[in-house]
């Protein structure tokens, strides 16, 4: 992933607090070794030209800038929320362009590569 810009460094860091993300992390690792799970996580790249993506982009900077803790955990689970939405929304479309080129295999979720 291309972390030329800050809005991609914080789209991602949104997506990794995602629900979806934290399952496929706590599914392959033991609790004591992160190992390289990473591996297996296909998030979709930061899209400038989506809103979402920059919206998600500014809720996680504008979370890491809080000072206030309530402010910064309702910013964080606006972030999350918006991270769990980009990720289902990315099962669709790929899950749509598997079905249209015939490939029925639940390789096409984001955070199974």
């Amino acid at each position: 992933m291309d972390f030329a810009t800050r809005e991609a460094a914080y789209f991602l860091c949104g997506l990794m607090n995602s629900a979806a993300v934290r399952e496929a992390i706590e599914s392959h690792i033991v609790p004591t070794q992160m190992g390289d799970v990473f591996k297996h996580l296909d998030l979709p790249a930061y899209d400038a030209t989506r809103s979402m993506h920059r919206e998600l982009s500014q809720l996680v900077e504008d979370a890491h800038r809080e000072a206030d803790d309530a402010k910064r955990q309702l910013a964080v689970a606006a972030a999350v929320a918006l991270a769990d939405r980009i990720l289902t929304d990315e099962i669709r479309r790929r899950r749509a362009l598997a079905q249209v080129a015939g490939d029925t295999a639940d390789s096409v979720v984001p955070v199974e590569g």
